[in-house]
């Protein structure tokens, strides 16, 4: 893979205050846009505060083709937690709720039948985690459960109206953390 440029932007001034060599993967800003983390395709989580563009800390996810596969599938508003979907270094690939700036495991969520927990989400708040489940009993129909993070405690069950869907769910919550869809 030929890498190509990543930069970020800042809007107000035209100024780029991060700019580095891209293979692919995500950038996710904190609510208050105060940080920015870069996941690259080689297998690299760094962070960079805004506007200095200085980097702030990061994590290793796996190395060479295996590194293909990380992504965040949720951060909290201010980048304390992620919850993260593939391989961390001396780890296994799942799907794990981190440290954001460290890339410490917090938790590894469970991945076996029901749960899929590479369908899942993290509040902004870092209260709650969505995540999918599958009953095959019934054809495998998808629900998302909620469960509160500090307690692993289910707090509740989301289910289609459908009582013919079969797709795999995909759901979010609401910027506040009070609503999920």
């Amino acid at each position: 893979t030929v890498p190509g440029p990543l930069r970020i932007l800042d809007t107000t001034t035209g100024k780029e205050p991060v700019s580095a060599d891209w293979n692919g993967g995500r950038v996710l800003f904190t609510a208050d846009e105060s940080r920015v983390l870069v996941l690259d395709g080689l297998g690299k989580a760094t962070w960079y505060k805004l506007p200095s563009g200085e980097a702030d800390g990061g994590w290793a996810c796996g190395e060479g083709i295996r590194a293909e596969q990380a992504r965040v599938l949720g951060m909290t508003a201010d980048g304390e937690t992620v919850l993260y979907h593939g391989p961390l270094t001396g780890q296994p690939t799942g799907v794990y709720l981190l440290e954001g700036k460290t890339g410490r495991v917090i938790r590894k969520l469970n991945t076996g039948a029901p749960y899929q927990s590479s369908f899942s989400a993290l509040s902004p708040d870092g209260r709650y985690i969505a995540t999918g489940v599958i009953d095959f009993a019934r054809g495998a129909v998808w629900h998302v459960d909620v469960f509160e993070v500090a307690t692993w405690r289910l707090v509740g069950r989301a289910s289609s109206s459908d009582k013919g869907a079969r797709d795999v769910p995909h759901f979010a919550f609401t910027p506040d953390g009070k609503g999920l869809g």
